[in-house]
């Protein structure tokens, strides 16, 4: 008894540290302390490193909480090599929404995901060494680059920008050249170009901008002279001090503890871990039966895992009814019907349907990636069940963790009901057919039945083989050995 005490203890002290750490995201993190009401002062929230999907409800966070306060307005701090693309198509649309002023400073680059989001701001402001460009998705593949220039077309409508400029960042076989028509300039495809000057309009090539086989990348002159930069300065100190006044006071926000947890948990490499220390921890449990902290580790590794992803859109709730749905199914296979049969291969194939495509969205399609990733965790994962198997009921710490006492009949306790004992051996048939449990009388007696997972018919002669507690196996007579 003293050995399950200490079990369900540390289960249950794992438990709710867990059930903490979810209160405190749900609870405590969307609602840290909202502003105070302050008209006199700017927001500045850093978008430093590569983007992950927590940017996304940390700016919709800030933004809210900035509207509500009546801040002046919004500056992201850009400097990024870039990062997932759909946390830069979530966090545009919280820009688009944003009822308050929102601007980009690029203190050094604002690449890829962080051009992006750049872009979807109303305005752009760069230090003098900055550089801004190069969208280009990787893996490139048609579907996604399809999908990333209509998402930046309408970036371009939204915010009055050059669509061929922005399309040309993302797309490198375009050839786009800038040119001065009727008293404006402009970017367009050099093919319409040529067309418009053999027809003889007025048309003049000003710069070829982004020849076929590059991808636009502009520095902050480049940008300055395209129309895709405000204007140049040295700090972000002058330029909130230029266009604010200079009494604005600038507050820079950073991510709450909830945010910041979320950001590491859907890293795909920290996502690969739990998701193999919970399938360890789970597989650990079975082999020796309890409530554990094996067991419940495992299910606090998983349900982070899937929690952290739910949070950030990446695992919806088809994700989340495949790994029930195949859970289940495993374990009506495991202590309902024994064997390997119809229930075991659909639940199998629902949980691992279920992780790929968490692992499939969470890679953002990328199949090198995710492919490593899987792999990576399953030989992880084979091996530490191998060690767990083996060794791991035989070591010291094991031994203080589980139930080692003999529990002989000779001390007083009884594995298996006197009445039933008996049985092993007798001969029946079946009253009822056994799928794989039934009927079947016995010794002149009607008793409850299991076979070792085959399917036997009503009338079969029965011959008892084991008697497990009150579970009776039965196998066909002439099946005997």
């Amino acid at each position: 008894m003293r050995h399950e005490a200490l079990r369900l203890s540390v289960s249950l002290f794992i438990t709710s540290a867990f059930m903490a750490i979810l209160l405190g995201c749900v609870i405590v993190g969307p609602s840290r302390a909202l502003y105070e009401p302050n008209t006199d002062s700017i927001v500045v929230v850093p978008v430093h490193g590569t983007i992950e999907l927590g940017l996304s409800s940390f700016l919709k966070r800030v933004v809210g909480e900035a509207e509500q306060a009546g801040y002046k307005g919004i500056i992201l701090d850009m400097d990024t090599p870039g990062g997932r693309v759909d946390a830069a198509v979530i966090s545009k649309h919280v820009l688009f929404a944003a009822n308050i002023p929102v601007a980009t400073f690029v203190s050094r680059e604002a690449i890829s995901a962080g051009a992006m989001i750049s872009l979807a701001t109303e305005k752009i402001f760069m230090a003098p060494s900055a550089t801004i460009g190069d969208i280009e998705p990787i893996p490139r593949k048609e579907k996604i680059l399809t999908y990333m220039r209509a998402q930046l077309r309408e970036i371009a409508e939204k915010r009055g920008r050059d669509p061929f400029l922005v399309e040309a960042m993302v797309d490198r076989d375009l050839d786009v050249v800038w040119i001065s028509h009727e008293g404006t300039r402009k970017a367009m495809l050099a093919d319409s170009f040529e067309k418009m000057k053999k027809d003889g309009q007025d048309i003049k090539l000003l710069k070829k901008i982004a020849p076929a086989g590059t991808l636009l990348t502009l520095t902050t002159g480049e940008a300055l002279e395209l129309d895709i930069a405000e204007a140049r300065y040295d700090t972000l100190e002058s330029y909130v001090k230029d266009r604010f006044g200079k009494s604005t006071t600038i507050r820079v926000e950073s991510p709450n503890w909830a945010e910041g947890l979320v950001r590491f948990l859907t890293n795909p490499t920290v996502s690969a871990i739990l998701f193999t220390l919970g399938f360890w921890g789970l597989i650990a449990e079975i082999t020796s039966p309890g409530i554990g902290f094996m067991g419940g580790g495992g299910v606090v590794c998983l349900s982070l895992y899937f929690w952290a992803q739910y949070l950030t859109g990446l695992a919806g709730l088809e994700v989340f009814f495949l790994l029930i749905f195949g859970i289940v199914l495993m374990a009506v296979e495991i202590f309902v019907i024994p064997g390997f049969g119809v229930a075991g291969l659909t639940g199998a194939a629902a949980l691992g349907g279920g992780v790929l495509w968490s692992f499939a969205r969470l890679c953002q399609y990328n199949y090198s990636q995710m492919t490593f990733h899987i792999v990576g965790s399953m030989v992880v994962l084979s091996v530490l069940v191998f060690f767990t198997i083996k060794y791991l009921p035989r070591s010291r710490v094991w031994s203080q963790l589980t139930l080692a006492e003999e529990v002989a009949t000779e001390a007083g306790y009884l594995a298996v009901p006197e009445e039933l004992s008996d049985l092993v051996g007798t001969e029946g048939v079946a009253l009822t057919d056994l799928r794989p449990s039934g009927l079947a009388r016995l010794n002149g007696r009607r008793t409850d039945v299991v076979t070792e997972g085959n399917y036997l018919n009503k009338g079969d002669a029965l011959l008892v083989h084991q008697v497990a507690g009150v579970r009776v196996v039965v196998r066909k007579k002439q099946e005997q050995v």
